[in-house]
């Protein structure tokens, strides 16, 4: 199934106005996934799962700078460095975020290019280290 969320089409199952799915679907979950392997929104990894006839790839860190998050809310779309530094909220319309969605993207600095268990959409690469870093402590899903 899709949906034209304020002109763009997005992908899901059982998707709302706001981009929230079957999967997903608390009052901040408003956001859709670019996903790189196919150029489509769709309203979370599940739903791609779902729906694809491919594997989703990851987008690399060196490409955190292309539009890949829509907001729900208003349309804006996001590069993935802004998504990950809004602090879950909407640079345009100041609309919360699911702050959880910030936790996913959590990555072990020592390897060097990760596919996330919960979220196998982004990738993120950085210089060796031996620390755990994290978008965000907290949040829900």
């Amino acid at each position: 199934m899709w949906m034209s969320i304020h002109g763009i089409p997005v992908c899901g199952v059982a998707i709302d106005a706001q981009t929230r799915c079957a999967h997903y679907h608390s009052e901040l979950d408003r956001i859709a996934i670019k996903f790189k392997c196919c150029q489509a929104y769709y309203a979370c990894y599940q739903c791609h799962e779902a729906a694809a006839d491919h594997a989703a790839q990851v987008w690399p860190r060196r490409e955190f700078t292309e539009q890949a998050i829509l907001c729900g809310a208003c349309g804006e779309a996001l590069t993935i460095a802004q998504y990950l530094q809004c602090h879950a909220v909407c640079p345009a319309c100041q609309a919360r975020f699911n702050p959880g969605w910030v936790r996913l993207f959590c990555y072990d600095a020592s390897n060097l290019n990760i596919r996330l268990p919960l979220c196998p959409v982004l990738s993120l690469v950085f210089p060796s280290s031996n620390q755990l870093q994290c978008g965000a402590s907290r949040g829900h899903l």
